[in-house]
């Protein structure tokens, strides 16, 4: 059973906080992103892309208490690399003395740190 509140942006959603680190894995690696409204945007390459898993729990201790999140993704894109869906994923847990919300971020950004690796490792 779930416990606890979401601890994302006020007015962000999940699939906002995937698309943002997307972005910048993409543009990292030398990409274009577009947003609707930009030049060339009705003619620019779509990316497929499936959110599986994006989650934490606590696990509780003597000393500390574990956070632990996991993310995982799959993109498809007709991009060279793309054309066959890749999944990426990353599970994090950090020990901390609090469950407090500064450091259920730090295990969010982590997690999301190495889905963008990953993604980088995959594009070359």
């Amino acid at each position: 059973m779930a416990l606890g509140d979401n601890l994302l942006p006020e007015g962000k959603t999940v699939a906002d906080v995937v698309e943002n680190r997307l972005t910048k894995g993409f543009q990292e690696n030398g990409y274009r992103v577009l947003a609707p409204g930009d030049a060339n945007y009705d003619s620019a390459i779509p990316l497929d892309v499936d959110i599986n898993k994006f989650w934490g729990w606590m696990s509780p201790g003597f000393w500390s208490i574990g956070l632990n999140f996991l993310t995982a993704i799959a993109v498809k894109a007709p991009l060279k690399g793309l054309e066959k869906s890749i999944e990426v994923d990353s599970e994090v847990q950090k020990r901390f003395q609090t469950g407090a919300g500064n450091n259920w971020k730090k295990v969010i950004d982590r997690s999301l740190e190495e889905l963008n690796t990953d993604i980088q490792n995959e594009l070359n």
